[in-house]
This record gives structure tokens, sequence and C-alpha cells, in this order.
């Protein structure tokens, strides 16, 4: 599902599929960019706070929990430059490699569970070795 709701009103959207369906948190995967994290890694948890991401808080906020997983995509701080422009100017090549990867990783989540997935996909760049 890909909300079109403003980002920071995304748990709108998922309120909506998860009652709709009727859909535990648990089994909700939220995929999502993370500027605590280099460019072109991914980072897989099991549940946990906001982070400071409004989507995240919203989501936690109109799920009642925040025990669902989550595929981080490292985007990394920027240096000097505004935050919103930032998470809203076009990916670079490297950052996409952790986009690319993501899908990867929800499904190891789907298949082989969150365990599998933070084994396989945690503190690994996806960024090709020549690109560095």
């Amino acid at each position: 599902m890909k909300p079109q709701t403003f980002m920071n009103l995304s748990g709108e959207a998922v309120r909506d599929m998860a009652s709709a369906y009727n859909v535990p948190p648990e089994n909700i995967i939220i995929m999502y960019d993370d500027i605590s994290i280099h460019t072109g890694r991914l980072r897989v948890k099991r549940a946990g706070s906001d982070g400071g991401h409004n989507g995240i808080k919203s989501i936690i906020y109109q799920l009642q929990s925040d025990r669902f997983p989550r595929v981080k995509i490292g985007v990394s701080a920027p240096g000097g430059e505004d935050m919103k422009d930032y998470v809203l100017d076009e990916l670079d090549t490297d950052a996409y490699q952790g986009v690319k990867a993501a899908p990867d990783a929800a499904l190891t989540i789907v298949r082989s569970g969150v365990d599998a997935a933070m084994q396989d996909f945690n503190g690994k760049s996806f960024i090709p070795e020549e690109s560095k």
C-alpha cells in the first residue's frame, strides 16, 4: 500500500487499511527513510519509537501501538541543508541502492521472520563496491 496522504498523516491510511482488513500491527511492515542511517544501508527493526520521524509518529498514534516491523532506508543527514528540502529532493544514486534492497528485506520478514531479515540486512551496505 502506498498512502495518498501527506507523510505526516500516513497513520490515517495505515489505520484505515488495518481496520478494513483486520490486520494487527505486528503484521504491518512499514518502509521509510531514516536520516540517522548511512546512505545505502538498511536497518530492520521489530518495533520501537518514532525516532523523530513524523510519519512513524502518526502511524504509532493511529494504531495505538509501536509493535510493527519496519525497514528503515538510510539517507544520511544533510550537511548544512534544510531538512525539509533534503528529504523531499531526488534520491542520489547511493540512496537509491537502499531503496532497491528494501523490498527484499520486507519479503524476508514475510517469509522467514524479522530476526532473519535483521541478520540478512542490518549493517550491510547496498552500494556497489565500484561506486564507493
